[in-house]
């Protein structure tokens, strides 16, 4: 697994969360719980796919 993919995952979860802080801002608050959830699944997904695949387990 590249570094490159866990960088761009972890920028577009950065992305995602700042996002929802905008859309709190503008009141909506059940939608900014819904983009935070999914802004940290994104952030989260790659580096948990590094530790808990085998090594060589994904190019």
């Amino acid at each position: 697994m590249s570094w490159m993919f866990i960088v761009l995952a972890l920028y577009a979860g950065y992305y995602t969360i700042s996002y929802g802080s905008k859309v709190r801002r503008d009141g909506n608050r059940q939608a900014s719980i819904g983009i935070f959830v999914i802004g940290g699944a994104v952030g989260a997904l790659p580096v948990l796919l590094h530790f808990l695949l085998p090594r060589g387990g994904m190019p």
